[in-house]
């Protein structure tokens, strides 16, 4: 065997590898989809208004652990594609006013239990600020986390803003179903 087939071999097998991949990711993709009696995607029980928090990548590399995505302003930043938290952690959200900025609001997080983790780490963290908030995958604002409520209780967290009133009020509004979505045999 020459080194012309051993890399045809090596294509045919990756190519085979990365088909079956995407076969069985789209299998589980449909069976977690919801349907009405006519097979149909109900898009009115997608969640909507999803936030998650990802760390902004400063220096990219396009590696594969980055993800450019584009910003509200038409813009795009890169992000880690993991993120840190993201709706299916946060049971609700509270919106309160920002004392500094009339008309914008902070969002008081409620978490659960793995949430409440994660909140510690974030709340603590003070030196990896800010990180990427996104709303249903799009940049909306750079943010940092104030120091909870409670002290030493990380279940609930408060993400500072500002935040205008729409947005917070949609975000606030659709934290409970959001959660309810992801968490359906709670």
């Amino acid at each position: 065997m020459n080194a012309k087939s051993i890399k045809r071999y090596l294509i045919f097998f990756t190519t085979l590898l990365t088909m079956s991949i995407l076969i069985s990711s789209c299998e589980t993709i449909e069976s977690f989809n919801k349907k009405d009696d006519n097979n149909e995607i109900k898009i009115e029980d997608l969640p909507k208004w999803t936030i998650s928090i990802n760390e902004i990548v400063r220096y990219p590399r396009a590696s594969s652990g980055e993800k450019e995505i584009p910003t509200f302003s038409g813009r795009t930043i890169w992000v880690r594609r993991h993120y840190e938290l993201n709706s299916k952690s946060i049971e609700s959200i509270k919106k309160i006013p920002d004392s500094n900025r009339p008309g914008y609001y902070n969002l008081q997080v409620k978490l659960d239990r793995h949430g409440a983790l994660v909140g510690m780490k974030l709340g603590s963290d003070s030196t990896h600020a800010p990180w990427a908030f996104l709303v249903d995958g799009t940049y909306y604002r750079s943010v940092e986390f104030k120091e909870t409520p409670v002290e030493n209780d990380y279940s609930e967290i408060i993400i500072k803003g500002p935040f205008d009133k729409s947005l917070a009020t949609f975000i606030a509004e659709y934290s409970q179903p959001n959660y309810e979505y992801f968490h359906p045999n709670d």
